[in-house]
């Protein structure tokens, strides 16, 4: 695994990264930061790792772990499947012995509280209240940390996201995670058993099929095919401006509920791109869509979604 180090550009060099949010994805984010030569910090409000609500590990994500050290797989976790599961907290526990390893500092019960005004002008800084170390009193003390790149692992909830701006430095400027598309394409037939109607399961990523992905009329970072008992079923995730592009939204600099809001979105244009999803993969889709409901009024919509 530290083989890494010499296979990676030293980008990052002289630069410190401060992650907020010891998941998955922060601690990943960690390793690869400091892999490219960056001074990490990565803080964390909890004082262990206790979530065991089960994650799936598409294929190419195994991978990425398994090429950054990751050795000890459970059962589970590495049959030949496109999709496995394990628990977070194992897959944190991982990653947070790979952090360490690689030289990332994790700072255990430090709860980020936000940005601070500074005179220099080449960081930024941020202070967390964190719980002392056994030679101080039993009370949290606030601290400051200076970085020049961070990165918000705190997931759906955003906490540095929601920050509006970084005082005395303008604004945020911050990479919107992707939206999901989610869409079930009828079948043409019961069972799916006719020629045209069946295509392999998969599971991909930009990152390790980026010639594949390039080709494509909608530029997805994610796709996942599962062909239900009822339906052919797709998840991809897409930027927002692949989705201004298709003319699936209206206003790309929207974020948060007014970004997803009826108001922004074009049904229409999302069903349309659904469709197309569906050719660049060759998924089966020539019935349509998959109609679900009836709603409180007694009528079926198509099975696409946006979230």
């Amino acid at each position: 695994m530290l083989a890494g180090l010499s296979t990676r550009r030293r980008s990052l060099l002289a630069k410190k990264v401060l992650v907020v949010g010891c998941g998955p994805g922060g601690l990943r984010a960690a390793v690869e930061a400091r892999l490219h030569g960056a001074e990490v910090t990565v803080l964390e409000p909890r004082e262990g790792f206790t979530r065991m609500n089960v994650l799936h590990i598409w294929h190419f994500s195994k991978q990425d772990l398994i090429s950054i050290g990751m050795k000890n797989m459970y059962k589970q976790f590495g049959v030949s499947t496109d999709k496995e599961t394990v628990p977070i907290a194992l897959v944190q526990h991982a990653l947070l012995r790979i952090a360490l390893v690689v030289g990332s500092t994790v700072r255990i019960g430090c709860r980020y509280t936000g940005f601070v005004a500074s005179d220099d002008k080449t960081r930024w800084k941020a202070t967390a209240d964190c719980a002392p170390e056994p030679a101080y009193p039993k009370a949290f003390r606030k601290e400051i940390f200076e970085f020049d790149s961070i990165v918000d692992g705190t997931g759906r909830r955003g906490i540095v996201r929601s920050t509006e701006s970084l005082p005395g430095h303008g604004q945020v400027i911050s990479g919107r995670a992707a939206s999901g598309q989610a869409v079930n394409y009828a079948f043409t037939c019961n069972f799916a058993k006719f020629t045209g109607d069946h295509a392999d399961q998969m599971a991909k990523g930009y990152q390790f099929h980026m010639a594949e992905f390039s080709s494509k009329q909608v530029q997805l970072d994610v796709i996942v095919y599962f062909r239900s008992l009822v339906a052919h079923y797709v998840i991809g995730t897409v930027k927002a401006d692949e989705l201004f592009k298709h003319g699936v939204i209206h206003d790309a600099s929207l974020t948060g509920d007014a970004f997803m809001a009826s108001s922004n979105r074009n049904q229409s244009a999302l069903e349309k791109m659904a469709l197309t999803v569906g050719d660049d993969w060759a998924v089966p889709n020539k019935a349509g869509f998959f109609e679900e409901g009836p709603d409180s009024r007694g009528n079926l919509k198509p099975s696409v979604a946006l979230f």
